[in-house]
């Protein structure tokens, strides 16, 4: 995420999404996001805090609702 195969100013819209702490530099990752974004474009960053709900930890490995 910090070498993007992406022009400087290409997008109009970068979005990142729960990837930050798992970055290995997020400063990095968030100047690479800001180098393809167009000037007056936007970048968004999603996350969640941190939380102890283990039902939520491994909601991708099995359909929502399932036990």
């Amino acid at each position: 995420l910090s070498e993007l195969p992406i022009d400087r100013n290409e997008l109009t819209l970068a979005v990142l999404g729960l990837v930050l702490p798992y970055a290995e530099d997020p400063a990095a990752v968030l100047k690479e996001a800001a180098r393809v974004t167009k000037r007056g474009g936007r970048l968004m960053v999603m996350d969640i805090r941190a939380h102890h709900r283990e039902e939520y930890r491994f909601a991708t490995r099995s359909p929502i609702g399932s036990r």
